[in-house]
């Protein structure tokens, strides 16, 4: 079998610059770029829950600590452990409930409003 000279100026190995080769390698990197994208956009949602866990953390002990509420306190009032609430006040909200976070949102008598950014 021969093989044709190899031509270092030209665009593509031997064989992909046929039509069927020129769409093949279109095709992959259309689906890399896709990939790509669908990464970039999973790491900015995952920074943006972040950002509102921490948000939501500043806004409980704000309000913890203008009613003069210690942790103990807020935990008796909200039916959840002290542990679980600096937890929610620290941002760390991996292991914590949305329930627990609503229970500690109506024992500080503060509402959650969702809208888009």
């Amino acid at each position: 079998m021969a093989y044709p000279p190899f031509n270092p100026w030209q665009n593509a190995p031997f064989g992909q610059n046929t039509p069927a080769g020129v769409d093949s390698l279109h095709m992959q990197q259309q689906a890399m770029l896709q990939q790509q994208q669908m990464l970039l956009e999973q790491q900015h949602n995952k920074l943006h829950a972040m950002t509102m866990a921490q948000d939501l953390g500043r806004l409980v002990t704000m309000r913890r600590t203008s009613l003069g509420l210690g942790h103990e306190q807020l935990a008796a009032l909200s039916g959840i452990s002290a542990y679980e609430i600096m937890q929610i006040e620290s941002g760390n909200m991996n292991s914590i409930s949305m329930e627990k976070c609503f229970m500690v949102m109506a024992a500080l008598r503060l509402n959650l409003s969702a809208y888009a950014i």
